[in-house]
């Protein structure tokens, strides 16, 4: 499954942000770029969130603007900052997403994904009282839960310890289709990726 970005175009009045990014990705994919080149601003448009100025991005063969609940079923985004429910606990947070995507839901689904991300202990606890690296591994699980055909990761290791490293990293090993993350430094993902792509003034660049 794939990614496919024709002619991508992202402004914000006179301000442009992003002109002419073209490529196709599957696989496990890295972007790099220094900041305010627009990494979570492509992101953004390729999970449905943010909308492009011109040009198409297809999620698994959906266009995300005419077919965007359909590519919104295939994809996983972990933003930047987690974007949760303060007051719903991780156990909620999980149920709620599986159902939304029609995968098994029951308690015992539901603890295994928070096991693994070594969540179970803090299953029931409000998550506003959770740190911010249980915060980020909540986030990314949710973002995994339902084995989506595509995973957008918006810098993904930000804010986890170093058993939480160690559990992304096995997760992200593990996985099938395509993977597309946004990393400051491409050496510290350089074993899981196949490819690296560099976003400049250009567009986005095979490394």
């Amino acid at each position: 499954m794939t990614i496919e970005f024709c002619a991508v175009d992202k402004s914000y009045g006179h301000r442009v942000v992003l002109r002419n990014v073209t490529a196709s990705v599957a696989g496990r994919a890295a972007i790099t770029g220094a900041n305010g080149t627009g990494k979570s601003t492509l992101l953004g448009m390729a999970a449905t969130i943010l909308r492009p100025t011109d040009g198409t991005i297809t999620i698994a063969g959906h266009d995300t603007r005419s077919a965007a609940t359909s590519a919104r079923q295939a994809l996983g985004f972990a933003p930047q900052m987690p974007s949760l429910y303060p007051d719903l606990t991780p156990l909620e947070h999980i149920g709620w997403w599986r159902r939304l995507h029609h995968v098994g839901s029951t308690p015992d689904d539901c603890l295994a994904n928070l096991a693994a991300a070594g969540l179970r202990l803090v299953a029931d606890r409000p998550t506003r009282q959770l740190s911010a690296g249980q915060r980020q591994r909540l986030s990314l699980c949710l973002a995994m839960a339902h084995n989506p055909e595509v995973l957008l990761l918006d810098e993904p290791f930000t804010w986890l310890d170093a058993n939480g490293v160690a559990w992304l990293q096995d997760a992200l090993a593990a996985r099938t289709g395509t993977t597309l993350m946004a990393v400051q430094d491409y050496a510290s993902v350089a074993g899981l990726c196949e490819r690296h792509l560099h976003l400049g003034a250009t567009g986005l660049e095979e490394k």
